[in-house]
């Protein structure tokens, strides 16, 4: 493509765009511009759907959490295995992981939203 638009724009500059191929050239850039602002537009149609989907569901998570009660939330610790308690030290394994578990969502959240990883 590049040497294509690099001896297209010498034949410009030259003038010999007087022969029949001039046509043909002019209609293959015409459509490569269409293509690419097709391209931009269905990526930035893309960007804000993602966005407005990600916000929906961020909505819904506060709702989940501002209607449930106390009694409701499941802190995800096992604290007993077919009717036997477990010792305090692996709850408080689980209790440790799930802090570094919210710890690291929280980090890439904000990532995320930093467009960090974007390229």
């Amino acid at each position: 493509l590049d040497s294509y638009l690099g001896y297209f724009g010498k034949e410009v500059i030259d003038g010999n765009l007087s022969n029949g191929d001039s046509l043909q050239d002019i209609i293959l850039l015409v459509v490569l511009g269409v293509s690419v602002l097709i391209g931009v537009f269905a990526s930035q149609l893309a960007g804000e759907t993602w966005e407005s989907v990600t916000e929906e569901i961020e909505a819904e998570k506060r709702k989940k959490k501002e209607t449930q009660t106390s009694d409701e939330i499941d802190d995800k610790i096992t604290r007993s295995v077919f009717g036997f308690e477990l010792p305090e030290w692996v709850v408080g394994a689980q209790i440790s992981l799930n802090e570094a578990q919210q710890r690291m969502d929280e980090m890439i959240e904000t990532e995320y939203r930093a467009a960090v990883w974007n390229c």
